[in-house]
């Protein structure tokens, strides 16, 4: 089912909040080939496929002027979730409802590290043990 525009809007802005400080706080993820296994052991009966709006996604953004939206879809199904690793040209995140992992994929994937997987529960930066040497 396509997602509305402005329902759209609110889940790249719920994305966002969780997830778009990923890379630059160092948080766990994994990325290319692990990514996609990640994904490929996941099932969801519903989920969501969003493209990313705005200047988020550099020049693939979907808000750029000149450019022709794509739509965001929710997703109905038997618990198996698709392989949409030949979108390489656009900027879109998967995820549940309840936005407890996401699968990004960029336009950039295999060439600077992408696709990305990362579970909500992992969003917390690595500490060190007291005492411990290792980082």
């Amino acid at each position: 089912m396509v997602i509305p525009a402005a329902r759209h809007t609110a889940l790249a802005t719920e994305w966002e909040s969780i997830y778009g400080k990923v890379w630059k706080l160092g948080l766990r993820y994994k990325h290319q080939g692990k990514a996609l296994d990640e994904y490929s052991r996941r099932s969801a009966e519903e989920f969501f496929i969003v493209p990313f709006l705005g200047d988020h996604a550099g020049p693939t953004s979907l808000g750029r002027s000149g450019r022709q939206r794509t739509a965001g879809y929710e997703c109905h199904g038997s618990g198996e979730l698709p392989d949409l690793s030949g979108f390489s040209n656009l900027d879109f995140f998967v995820a549940p409802p309840d936005f407890g992992w996401t699968m990004l994929h960029t336009h950039e994937d295999y060439e600077f590290g992408g696709p990305y997987f990362v579970e909500r529960d992992l969003l917390v930066p690595p500490t060190r043990k007291r005492g411990s040497t290792h980082p």
